[in-house]
C-alpha cells in the first residue's frame, strides 16, 4: 500500500475523530447550561453590563458577542398526539432538538423535524 492511499484511507478517520471529540465539550457545556425566562433576563439586563457599549435602540440586530448568542440557544421539546390514517390509531409522539430565539417577544426558530 502506497503512502498517498494510506493517507486517504486515514484522513477521513482521523477528521471524524476530530468532529466527535471537538464537539463533546461543548456539549457537555450545553447541557448544562439554564436559559432564563425572558422576564428574568431584562431584569439582569442593565447598562453597565458592558459588553458593547451599543444602546439597544441602536442594535441592528446583530449578535454583540459569543454570549449573547449563547443565551439565544434553547432546547425544545414538543409532545403530542396524532392518530395515524393507515391504522386508525391514535398515536403519542415526542420530538426535541436546539433553537434560538430571535425576537424580544419570545420567538424561537427551529428545524421542522423538532416539531
Amino acid at each position: 500500500m502506497g503512502r498517498s492511499t494510506l493517507f486517504y484511507r486515514v484522513l477521513p478517520v482521523a477528521l471524524l475523530a476530530a468532529l466527535i471529540l471537538g464537539g463533546w465539550p461543548g456539549l457537555a457545556h450545553a447541557a448544562d447550561h439554564h436559559v432564563p425566562s425572558a422576564s428574568a433576563q431584562q431584569q439582569r439586563t442593565n447598562p453597565s453590563d458592558g459588553l458593547t457599549g451599543a444602546s439597544e435602540k441602536d442594535s441592528d440586530g446583530a449578535i454583540d458577542s459569543l454570549e449573547d448568542a449563547y443565551k439565544a440557544v434553547v432546547q425544545i421539546e414538543a409532545v403530542g398526539t396524532f392518530e395515524d390514517p393507515a391504522e386508525g390509531v391514535q398515536l403519542n409522539a415526542a420530538g426535541s432538538g436546539s433553537g434560538f430565539i430571535i425576537n424580544e417577544a419570545g420567538i424561537a426558530v427551529t428545524n421542522n423535524h423538532v416539531v
